[in-house]
């Protein structure tokens, strides 16, 4: 799973990612017993998998963009709120002096770039959000 994962958001340009993410849910996450597994892919990707400069200077699917449309794929309202969770753990325990702004930069870009178009979706961040705080 963590090869074809990799293999998504290292090669595939932005453009046409979306045949390989179907295979990869179809695959992965179909099952309601996989179900669980959304809210791990999303803190790997945002703790673990960070691309190099010269990887995100290129055309290559950013792990947003993944992110918002593998979130679109969720379900159950149980695991939408711990995919959010899981989405913005990193900010809303955010210590300047020990994090890195990658942990926290596709939660923000989510709700900046999903304004526009996907504006239940930014909504539903904001008002996750506000009942953490």
């Amino acid at each position: 799973m963590e090869t074809r994962l990799r293999f998504i958001l290292e090669n595939l340009p932005a453009t046409s990612y979306s045949r390989n993410l179907m295979w990869f849910v179809q695959r992965y996450l179909s099952t309601p017993e996989s179900e669980s597994l959304f809210s791990d892919l999303i803190r790997y990707i945002i703790g673990v998998f960070h691309l190099s400069n010269v990887v995100l200077a290129s055309n290559v699917v950013p792990r947003y963009v993944f992110l918002s449309r593998l979130l679109r794929f969720i379900r159950s309202p149980v695991v939408a709120a711990n995919a959010k969770l899981a989405l913005f753990y990193d900010w809303l325990f955010y210590n300047p002096k020990s994090d890195i702004t990658m942990n926290i930069e596709p939660g923000v870009l989510i709700i900046v770039q999903s304004v526009d178009k996907y504006t239940f979706m930014t909504v539903s961040f904001i008002e996750f959000l506000a009942y953490k705080f």
